[in-house]
């Protein structure tokens, strides 16, 4: 194994599911893995007992951390995402799980391949007259529930969809509750990861 001043300061990822988790290249050099997470549930949830969880964390501390050979510190609180992407680049958190791709992010990050790619996603409800998208002039004129910090593929960067920016706790379920309070026409889930 390479010494870690072998190593040049960046950001490195690993993708768990549909995930992603960011490492920070003084990782190498420590004891201790220290992993920030946001609210998004089944995936990633409040801690209990100081221990974070969900699927993604359960899949993260039975295959992933094993073969790190290192202590895993989770965070004891959910953090909004773009607090912890601050947190990643300031060097405060080693890594985050939950980030999904980006050519700006590919600055301080570098992402492997994904071990599984989930389509990015519109949900409507069930009244509403689209059922289906096929380009961007389909969007024209709704309000679309999104995240702060989100990343948006170019192909839906449209000044004619109006995106309703959301950021701090229950990210997605607050999205759903507005959507079934008509308060938004849509919302958008950016599941995919590559």
């Amino acid at each position: 194994m390479k010494k870690a001043t072998e190593f040049k300061p960046f950001l490195f990822a690993i993708t768990i599911l549909h995930s992603l988790l960011f490492f920070a290249g003084a990782v190498y050099a420590q004891e201790t893995l220290r992993i920030g997470y946001w609210n998004i549930p089944p995936h990633a949830t409040e801690a209990v007992d100081k221990q974070p969880k969900g699927a993604a964390i359960g899949y993260f501390d039975k295959y992933i951390a094993p073969q790190l050979g290192m202590t895993i510190a989770w965070d004891e609180n959910v953090t909004p995402p773009t607090r912890l992407m601050k947190q990643l680049r300031e060097g405060q958190k080693d890594a985050m799980i939950f980030l999904g791709y980006t050519k700006d992010r590919t600055e301080y990050l570098r992402y492997p391949d994904p071990y599984l790619d989930i389509p990015q996603t519109f949900a409507f409800a069930r009244s509403h007259p689209i059922n289906r998208i096929t380009n961007v002039s389909d969007l024209h004129g709704l309000r679309v529930g999104f995240l702060v910090g989100g990343r948006l593929p170019e192909e839906l960067s449209d000044d004619k969809v109006q995106y309703d920016l959301i950021a701090g706790e229950r990210l997605f379920q607050r999205n759903v509750e507005k959507l079934l309070a008509g308060r938004i026409d849509a919302i958008y889930v950016p599941l995919t990861i590559a």
